[in-house]
């Protein structure tokens, strides 16, 4: 078959999984279930039959399966960050009345605001920077019911998959709380503005009345965090109250020690492809702004400070203390002129970014509820920066915004000297006069042509002299291939960013050291001995034929929700039958790391 045909191929099959998708957000289970042009290219390609096959090799839903358990427990879904939608409920004239209650955050709704006009959508989607809340005149407030976070654009399935099994086995929206909240308000806020903690505990108690049972709770990534919090919060006010209601907490892929992507968001404004911040990150880059416009807008969201590294060099290591999880300091940068790189201490970077070390995840004292770990393991996930000083970018400032192209504006960030180079190289083109955005020295300026702003950077560069720490920026160019441990992964440094295991966005030792060491090793963190357990998921990605998302056996970090053999435990747990899920099954070397942590931990919470 020729390669066009192939590619060909594999675009109708996308496509009309796409429309399927759209039109019924299910999966097809046949060629005969799609439009009439596409059977018409199969059969023109004799391709019906193994695309049947490949649409037919699916697994039966675990909710369905002959062995599948009756339904018991009222379920209650705290979602992770940018799961939930945010809908408008009063805009700024720039949005307009026609707006009202509609999404600005998820559905094709979003895609309307941001192509109408983007500075619109982004003066409501950012929280004011005083307050952490609406900008003044505007209110947007997270959606409600299991709508709000099945799906987050057509058919790219977030709950959906959970949903829909928890309905097989006999459940109704009445016995499922979609726990939605405004993801951008710091946990506190989410309860002065909104009542949150206090209108999720009325709901749980009512299910639990309803039912006679007592609830099980998913919390996925910040999500388990939110639960964290509610859980002190409810039992600083009603003591027992989680031992009346709640009979298993399951963490999935909770980012317990926080992750490394916000830590760079919040000091330059940067993040590596992550999905900590979902498609957060790509939408801001795709606006063209500059660093430090991301870094505020950041700054505003204050539950991604929920989000930042805890426990200091104690958890995640250095040179000094010793190594964790990989041979590499947080952060370290090079030095001023001729110096030599440095490290920067967490300790030291919790200042920077105006926060404290805040103590790690602890529960109160209640002895009933059963923790399962759930998380994925094996993946390429961020876990450390190298930055430099004396780094910018530059962009052409009449470019049209095509997000549907998925154009990016900016160059790639460069020492100087380079970037002027770059800018030289158009001089006498008909490009010289186009206007220039460079994205420099803690400012982004716009020139009138190439020439004025080699002249704006040269100025630049001696105001920037004096002041070298406003230019630290990740150092774009510094690649190091040293495999220090043998595994191809840990010690090397990509395009200025190290890597460790993990689940594609948190590093393995938040997923898991807290669920395998922390609550076990340490009664200040878990004082009534509550049994917790740990279930490691292996990545086994199908082809993207099949499933572009990863299949029925994908562990990415969002992706996970979806796993059958995830779902199947949940459903058992849901159902009270968790006998043989009450063990531990790991393939990392998380016992390894965490044996190291609670060493380093033990010197800091019980010094003799």
């Amino acid at each position: 078959m020729q390669p066009r045909v192939v590619v060909s191929a594999v675009l109708v099959v996308f496509g009309a999984r796409w429309w399927v998708r759209r039109q019924e957000h299910i999966v097809p289970t046949s060629t005969k279930e799609l439009p009439d042009r596409v059977q018409v290219f199969f059969e023109s390609y004799n391709l019906t039959e193994k695309i049947d096959a490949a649409l037919q090799a699916g697994e039966v839903r675990p909710g369905q399966r002959d062995e599948a358990p009756p339904k018991r427990h009222p379920v209650v879904i705290v979602p992770g960050i940018t799961s939930c939608g945010l809908e408008v409920w009063k805009a700024a004239p720039c949005l307009g009345d026609n707006f009202f209650r509609r999404r600005i955050w998820g559905q094709s709704s979003m895609a309307e605001a941001i192509l109408s006009n983007w500075s619109c959508w982004l003066e409501h989607i950012t929280p004011d920077p005083k307050t952490g809340l609406d900008p003044e005149g505007i209110r947007v407030r997270a959606a409600k019911g299991l709508g709000a976070a099945d799906y987050f654009v057509g058919g790219y399935w977030l709950w959906a998959k959970m949903v829909r099994n928890l309905a097989d086995i006999g459940y109704v929206e009445d016995e499922i709380i979609m726990a939605c909240y405004d993801w951008r308000l710091a946990f506190p806020m989410l309860e002065k503005r909104d009542k949150y903690f206090t209108n999720l505990r009325l709901d749980i108690e009512r299910v639990v009345a309803n039912s006679g049972e007592k609830a099980v709770v998913l919390g996925h990534s910040m999500g388990a965090m939110v639960w964290f919090y509610f859980m002190s919060w409810v039992e600083a006010t009603y003591p027992g109250w989680i031992d009346k209601h709640i009979a298993s907490f399951v963490n999935i892929a909770g980012a317990m020690l926080g992750a490394m992507g916000p830590l760079a968001a919040y000091l330059s404004g940067e993040m590596d492809a992550t999905a900590a911040m979902g498609p957060m990150g790509t939408y801001f880059e795709t606006l063209a702004l500059s660093f430090d416009e991301m870094r505020d807008i950041y700054w505003a969201m204050g539950g991604v400070g929920a989000l930042l590294p805890l426990g200091g060099t104690a958890v995640w290591g250095s040179r000094a203390s010793g190594w964790t999880d990989t041979p590499a300091e947080v952060v370290s940068f090079e030095g001023i002129g001729e110096g030599p790189s440095r490290a920067r201490p967490l300790e030291d970077l919790y200042k920077e970014v105006d926060t404290v070390d805040l103590p790690l995840r602890g529960y109160p004292s209640w002895t009933n509820m059963k923790i399962f770990c759930m998380y994925g393991v094996g993946q390429v996930t961020e876990r450390a920066y190298r930055y430099g000083f004396g780094q910018a970018r530059w962009a052409f400032a009449d470019v049209e915004f095509l997000p549907e192209a998925g154009l990016l504006h900016w160059s790639s960030t460069k020492p100087l000297k380079a970037l002027l180079a770059d800018l030289e190289a158009y001089l006498g083109s008909a490009a010289a006069a186009r206007p220039v955005k460079l994205d420099a020295f803690s400012k982004s300026s716009i020139y009138p042509n190439i020439s004025l702003a080699m002249d704006g950077l040269k100025r630049l560069i001696k105001e920037g002299d004096q002041h070298p720490e406003k230019w630290m920026r990740i150092n774009t160019g510094f690649q190091s291939k040293d495999d220090v441990w043998g595994n191809g992964m840990d010690g090397e440094y990509i395009n200025g960013v190290a890597h460790t295991s993990g689940d594609s966005t948190v590093p393995l030792i938040s997923l898991g050291y807290m669920c395998k060491n922390g609550w076990r090793d340490f009664k200040e963190f878990n004082p009534s001995g509550m049994q917790v357990w740990t279930k490691e998921f292996e990545h086994a990605p199908s082809s993207m034929l099949t499933d572009p998302r990863g299949g029925p056996n994908t562990a990415k970090h969002v992706e996970i929700i979806g796993n059958t053999v995830l779902i199947a435990d949940v459903l058992r747990i849901v159902a009270g039958d968790t006998g043989d899920l009450e063990q531990d099954r790991v393939f990392s070397n998380i016992t390894k790391i965490g044996k190291a942590v609670t060493k380093r931990l033990r010197k800091v919470l019980r010094p003799t």
